[in-house]
């Protein structure tokens, strides 16, 4: 198992595109959105994330991914 999920981890790794994650990431920062700087790293929510910080998260990312 562990050898086939270290094999999957790789093809996953190897067809992101990273590039069009940091240009989604560093828009995002923009707008004042902090993500993990990786493509290859978790987000979180957490209690503090409200219906409104979700809601304005959404509507940003909706305009970063319109313009890229």
């Amino acid at each position: 198992h562990k050898e086939y999920r270290r094999q999957r981890q790789m093809c996953i790794r190897d067809r992101c595109d990273t590039a069009a994650f940091n240009r989604f990431f560093h828009a995002m920062l923009d707008h004042g959105v902090h993500f993990a700087p990786s493509a290859f790293e978790a987000g979180f929510v957490s209690a503090t994330h409200d219906d409104a910080v979700i809601t304005s998260t959404l509507d940003i990312a909706e305009k970063v991914f319109a313009a890229m």
